[in-house]
């Protein structure tokens, strides 16, 4: 499936339209839980809210934004100078800003020069411009650490991890129980490890458990994916 087909898709326009009014504040999103790090209450009533609220590493929004531009102009600067030894030190630098460095961090000094030419390939693969998902088994390296180096490597291409996914099937879920959809859409499935920590998350009043309300979900999705299960990052 192309980025065209999907988006023709009706689930999809509904998800998209659902979205666009809780993004503006048009519609109330109200969210609330338990940070851990620090440890302190967070809350938002709406998309905008939250992303005025992110905080990541102990900053706000624009000054991880402004750190993932420097990050984004090494990257793409080595890839373009076909430089492996600038590839590497660059994706360990986004690595690191991730939190997500021993395990990915090894893999990628053992890969050494080669990395460069396996993330062009897979960059080349996953380009929202023209990807096709019947294509994306030749991508070789693919987890939550590394969809931070491909964001980066990209245009438009999102960082995709656990909270990521928790919001975005939170987000589904509240759209199917809340009455704006009459069913999961087959088309927008959500990948979730199942080794997700259990939710800081306070449920949202009127919005039962995914878990609950849907039985045929595999529990590790229920799991992460209960209501307020998304985290602000």
């Amino acid at each position: 499936m192309r980025r065209d087909e999907y988006l023709r898709s009706p689930a999809v326009a509904t998800f998209i339209g659902w979205l666009r009014q809780r993004v503006r504040g048009d519609k109330a999103f109200p969210h609330s839980y338990t940070m851990l790090k620090p440890v302190r209450d967070w809350r938002c009533n709406s998309l905008w809210e939250a992303h005025e609220r992110y905080e990541w590493n102990g900053l706000d929004f624009a000054a991880n934004q402004a750190e993932l531009d420097c990050l984004a102009a090494c990257v793409r600067r080595a890839v373009r100078e076909d430089d492996p030894s600038a590839f590497v030190g660059a994706a360990h630098g986004i690595l690191r800003w991730g939190g997500v460095t021993p395990h990915n961090a090894a893999k990628l000094r053992a890969l050494g020069e080669e990395a460069l030419p396996i993330f062009r390939e897979a960059s080349r693969l996953l380009d929202p411009s023209h990807a096709d998902t019947s294509q994306l088994e030749g991508v070789r390296h693919m987890n939550s650490g590394w969809t931070k180096v491909y964001s980066l490597m990209l245009d438009g291409f999102p960082i995709y991890d656990g909270r990521v996914g928790a919001a975005m099937g939170y987000s589904g879920a509240a759209i199917r129980y809340g009455g704006g959809d009459s069913g999961r859409p087959a088309t927008a499935p959500l990948p979730v490890g199942s080794g997700e920590r259990r939710s800081q998350a306070r449920p949202v009043v009127g919005l039962a458990p995914v878990q609950d309300a849907d039985p045929r979900l595999p529990a590790e999705v229920g799991r992460v994916q209960r209501p307020g299960g998304m985290g602000p990052r």
